[in-house]
């Protein structure tokens, strides 16, 4: 046995190379204890396909009030909840492709994220008097 360690390359499997290992560094506007906790919450996502909606609902509630107060743009918002999948070491071990839809199953964590930063977003503009009716 050699004593010294082995490369790890990246493997290739039935589905072709696979992707490296990323994991994205925490953005500026956000305070790194939250980045944490959305990360985990997207690996819970990844790794517990059936039980991940109300988790990562909380998860992206927290990121999207804690970037509302800083002044974060929604674009700035949307592009850090893709990033925190997209580059999430486990996207690039546990994402697949859904059968039915042909879409890759980050793609509907990220879809997901969106929506639920919209919804966030409408509900925090107050309406004006004469939006009513």
């Amino acid at each position: 046995m050699s004593p010294r360690p082995r490369v790890q390359a990246p493997r290739t499997t039935a589905r072709g190379p696979s992707r490296p290992h990323l994991d994205a560094a925490c953005p500026r506007l956000l305070s790194p204890e939250t980045w944490t906790f959305l990360g985990h919450h997207v690996e819970r996502a990844f790794t517990r396909p059936n039980s991940w909606r109300p988790t990562l609902r909380g998860a992206v509630r927290r990121v999207t009030t804690e970037m509302g107060a800083v002044g974060a743009e929604p674009a700035v918002v949307r592009q850090v909840l893709e990033r925190s999948v997209m580059e999430h070491a486990a996207c690039a071990r546990h994402d697949r492709m859904l059968v039915v839809t042909r879409e890759w199953y980050s793609q509907r964590v990220v879809a997901a994220m969106h929506e639920w930063e919209a919804a966030d977003r409408a509900a925090a503009t107050p309406r004006s008097a004469g939006a009513r009716g």
